[in-house]
């Protein structure tokens, strides 16, 4: 996969693949991205607050939910195109099988317990099974998280990440879909061309997530 380089603001953002040597830049990114979403926080059963038991659960979180991804070459990373500071991390799954999927799920089963606690294991399975009901049963590309960094912001980063991953999606004539877990993300998945299927219903936050899909332009 090439590298994309594209204008944001007064500087370069250069949307590149990551590789598995990424994974603790990338995984502390998305948990400081998350820092405080209700969401996140309902599913780890940590509270809204921020404590260093919060921030530690959501580094396991997502080193584990970046292991598969990584090692299928479907993890893109935003650097900045000048001095190369992380600025922004998204995740997406291949609808194609992968190989290694058992022994990817042993490798990040560590880090899974760490980030649920063994009396969250039930959370996190229900959590799993109410998400796995409300996605799309044809095939598609699934975007598992993004996530931008303060440094980042304003500075059309989480745009250029997503773009840059479709463009390969619509190159194969393929569908796409995702959460929205805020209202604010929802406009930009919008003009994306994403379209709202409904909530997810089942999850332990208050507020559920907006189910969003994407058709190829090109199909």
């Amino acid at each position: 996969m090439t590298a994309l380089t594209v204008p944001a603001s007064t500087t370069t953002v250069a949307v590149v693949p990551a590789a598995p040597a990424d994974l603790p830049e990338a995984a502390d990114l998305l948990a400081d991205a998350f820092a405080g979403e209700p969401q996140v926080a309902a599913l780890l059963g940590t509270g809204t607050a921020e404590t260093p038991d919060a921030r530690r659960r959501r580094v396991h979180l997502y080193r584990a939910e970046l292991v598969g991804p990584l090692a299928g070459g479907t993890v893109d990373l935003a650097r900045d195109g000048e001095d190369g500071a992380l600025l922004g991390v998204a995740v997406w799954h291949d609808p194609r099988p992968a190989g290694g999927g058992v022994l990817h799920a042993l490798r990040a089963l560590p880090d899974h317990l760490r980030a649920f606690g063994a009396s969250g294991v039930p959370r996190a399975l229900s959590a799993q099974r109410a998400f796995g009901r409300a996605r799309p049963r044809s095939p598609h590309w699934y975007l598992e998280a993004v996530g931008v960094a303060p440094a980042g912001q304003g500075r059309g980063v989480g745009r250029a990440l997503l773009q840059h991953r479709l463009d390969r999606v619509d190159e194969a004539r393929e569908d796409s879909y995702l959460e929205s877990s805020s209202p604010r993300t929802t406009p930009l998945y919008r003009r994306l061309g994403f379209v709202p299927l409904g909530p997810v219903r089942g999850l332990p936050s208050r507020e559920a997530p907006l189910g969003m899909w994407r058709v190829s332009p090109r199909r």
